[in-house]
Formats: C-alpha cells, sequence, structure tokens
C-alpha cells in the first residue's frame, strides 16, 4: 500500500493527466487512457479503460473494457464485459461478459445477456 492508502500493480500502465485516488487497488497489466479518474475503486486483472474515463466507489473484475467517456459510479461490472462509449453507470451490476451499447445510461439496474 501507498501513503494513499492503494496498491498499483508495478505492470499498470497510466495516461497523461490521469489520477489513481486513494483507497483503489489496480491488479496487474490493466492499462488507465488519458485523463481518467478512478477513485475508492477496485480494477481487476487485465482491465482497459479508455481514454476520459471515470470509475467511483465501484469494483471492476478482470478483463473489462470501459472505452471513451464512460463514467461508472457505485457499480459491480463482472468480469469480461463491456462498456461501449460514453456508458452511464450509477449503482448498477453487470453480469460476466455483457455488452452494454455505446451512450446508454443506466441507474440502479442489474444488466445481463438476452438469450
Amino acid at each position: 500500500m501507498s501513503k494513499f492508502d492503494n496498491y498499483v500493480a508495478p505492470d499498470v500502465t497510466i495516461g497523461t493527466r490521469s489520477n489513481i485516488g486513494a483507497a483503489c487497488i489496480v491488479a496487474e497489466k490493466c492499462t488507465v487512457g488519458d485523463k481518467c479518474s478512478v477513485k475508492r475503486t477496485v480494477l481487476g486483472r487485465n482491465c482497459r479503460l479508455g481514454n476520459n474515463v471515470k470509475v467511483v466507489n465501484s469494483v471492476i473484475g478482470d478483463h473489462v473494457e470501459l472505452e471513451d467517456g464512460c463514467n461508472v459510479q457505485g457499480s459491480i461490472v463482472c468480469s469480461n464485459a463491456v462498456l461501449q462509449e460514453r456508458c452511464q453507470l450509477r449503482d448498477c451490476q453487470v453480469a460476466p461478459g455483457v455488452t452494454v451499447e455505446a451512450k446508454m445510461e443506466h441507474r440502479s439496474e442489474a444488466l445481463e445477456c438476452q438469450s
């Protein structure tokens, strides 16, 4: 743990003007794009955050992709999920492997694969 009470794995790539705030864990092989903000969040292994992504009070599973402009607050995103460009999630749960379409906004929902 650092002086900011967070852990960022040594092989994490962090873009310019991005901030990993206090109380965060960023696991191995994650990539954080430019102008991102991550606060009070756990990022699992091999996650990719595009540019201008904001994640607060959330748990993000392994192999998750948050494309450019996504905003995730108070949510759980399970492994292998993809949030396409400019998705907005607040207080949601996203099941494993789900793709959330671009520019969608969800509040207090459970998102799962449609069969």
